[in-house]
């Protein structure tokens, strides 16, 4: 039964009620009148009158036809069952923000932040001795947590069970319960104190004034909003539950993976989710699991590609989709149609425009990841493309297959070199709409010796995956080749000699240098090299246009 019948049974029984005489003991004409004068004043109340105006047949809360004045001011109409879905909203949705749904900020709902804040003003480190668990649920109830001990108990056990937490955030003493649903001790029994790992994680910077404090439930106590997270504790432990008929299931991940993650946004903030998932491409929950169905790892962004030409509903307005050509976008409409009739057949496709006119529609798809690779490689120094162009030279065949490809897709003529014009078309050709300025920028990044035209190895170079760019055994190939005279250092001549060797003219030696020498000794040393290489762009390279933010986005395995 919905909701608005039942509200209308509701209110048909309740007239019924309240116009039995055996209940008021006064005659059935006029009931709403003897209630109101036996009322006090201020109150009110729901009529028994018959709905008036209703379009659904849903009781009207009105006031008396026979009153003075067009009603009394203390009935307010209004229709039950609407009444009743709008308080109900609003119950709902107070309890999924305040009870139910995790904070993105630190991972934590409610519950457990309050659990955490206590036992932090409690002092119940990881290096003092262990205390009762029944004092943390009565300094969480009496202070922020007006609820039942039993769910702030069961939550205070959860963050302490290993097979519940990727990484338990309480260290517990006693029977905290089992695998096997058995459960935990009674609170007067069991012990707990903080884990390291929520220390360092999420109280660490707590009384450095990070986060606002807010009254607690009768205005006494602060309490924090949210907990300082040095790492994203949502993705790293993540979250399970259900409210007023919201369910909230986030798997967790591996710390070592979301590190990994986190050190490459840092050192590329322009990764791809393809880059990204190579650090972390799966959950890894606490007791295990095993990857069902045919899909496997696939990437996330191929996945929800996948899901939306399956429906046929793809969101044409959000990206990658602003920065494909419309002719494209055109034909992937008429491809989608859900009618087969309508549906373009494979000769249409051939015959469309995008494929047809001035062979706009490529014949090689591009990787998403290739532009903003280059993008990136604007902004570093002369002296970080030189040594990323050794490492390209040192690579084999397998491992820059796909780039070689893309190259010769680039370069129409064949001649080794890609001009600006070839470069433009190429771009033109995967549907990315770039400026000629945007597109000059991009060409005179990747030219380390300013000739016009980028060679094969630039164009590589350019181009390179971090993960090859970090290599212990390229990094050191790469040193290894500016240090001539193998003395652990990279000296002035030595480098000038490299720009020689590289065709680099107005080459500034001295700024090179002292944008990588951090002890100031006027050479550079293996990891000095290696924190330049690591790094996402170096001092002597200027911030990218803003038009050259935006990226293509083809789905390509890589």
């Amino acid at each position: 039964m919905s909701l608005s019948s039942t509200l209308r049974l509701s209110s048909s029984l309740l007239r019924r009620s309240l116009s039995h005489p055996r209940h008021f003991r006064f005659p059935l004409s006029n009931p709403l009148r003897r209630l109101r004068r036996t009322q006090p004043s201020g109150l009110r109340f729901i009529s028994s009158l018959p709905p008036q105006s209703s379009n659904n047949g849903g009781l009207i809360i009105s006031g008396d036809e026979n009153s003075n004045g067009g009603g009394d001011p203390r009935i307010v109409p209004f229709e039950l069952h609407k009444e009743a879905t709008e308080s109900y909203m609003s119950y709902a949705l107070s309890v999924l923000l305040g009870r139910a749904l995790p904070d993105v900020r630190d991972g934590l709902k409610p519950v457990h932040r309050r659990i955490l804040f206590a036992m932090h003003e409690l002092g119940m480190s990881s290096k003092k001795p262990y205390k009762k668990s029944a004092r943390v649920v009565g300094e969480v109830l009496g202070k922020f947590h007006p609820h039942g001990d039993t769910a702030v108990y069961d939550s205070l056990v959860r963050m302490a069970q290993s097979f519940s937490l990727r990484c338990p955030l309480i260290q517990g003493h006693g029977n905290f319960g089992s695998i096997d649903a058995d459960p935990a001790a009674a609170m007067r029994y069991t012990e707990c104190r903080l884990d390291p790992l929520a220390e360092a994680v999420l109280l660490a910077d707590l009384d450095h004034d990070t986060v606002d404090f807010v009254p607690n439930f009768d205005n006494s106590q602060k309490e924090p909003t949210v907990l300082p997270a040095r790492l994203p504790a949502l993705l790293l432990n993540g979250a399970s539950g259900i409210a007023v008929g919201m369910a909230t299931n986030i798997p967790p991940h591996n710390l070592g993976e979301l590190v990994d993650v986190l050190c490459a946004l840092i050192h590329n903030p322009e990764a791809t989710l393809q880059e990204l998932l190579e650090y972390m491409p799966a959950p890894d929950f606490p007791t295990g699991g095993t990857i069902m169905g045919n899909l496997g790892l696939r990437p996330m962004s191929h996945l929800c590609i996948f899901e939306q030409v399956l429906h046929g509903d793809l969101d044409f307005s959000s990206d990658p989709w602003p920065s494909i050509s419309e002719g494209a976008k055109d034909l992937v409409q008429k491809m989608l149609v859900r009618d087969p009739k309508r549906r373009l057949t494979a000769h249409q496709v051939l015959c469309h425009p995008w494929v047809q006119i001035d062979g706009v529609a490529p014949d090689k798809p591009l990787d998403s990841a290739v532009l903003s690779r280059m993008k990136q490689f604007s902004a570093m120094n002369k002296f970080k493309k030189m040594a990323l162009r050794v490492i390209a030279e040192s690579l084999s065949e397998e491992e820059i297959a796909g780039l070689k490809e893309m190259f010769k897709m680039i370069d129409a003529d064949n001649s080794g070199q890609i001009t600006f014009e070839e470069l433009k078309v190429g771009l033109k050709r995967v549907g990315a709409n770039l400026k000629e300025s945007e597109i000059l920028d991009l060409m005179q990044a990747a030219d380390v010796d300013n000739s016009g035209t980028i060679d094969y190895k630039e164009f590589i170079a350019a181009t390179l995956h971090l993960n090859k760019i970090e290599r212990e055994d390229h990094l050191f190939a790469a040193f290894s080749y500016f240090d001539k005279d193998d003395s652990g250092f990279i000296t002035h001549d030595e480098l000038q000699q490299a720009c020689e060797e590289f065709g680099v003219e107005d080459a500034r030696i001295e700024e090179m240098i002292c944008d990588v020498d951090q002890d100031k000794d006027g050479r550079i040393d293996y990891n000095e090299f290696v924190a330049m290489m690591q790094k996402g762009s170096i001092m002597g390279g200027g911030p990218m246009k803003m038009g050259l933010e935006k990226s293509i986005s083809i789905s390509l395995k890589h």
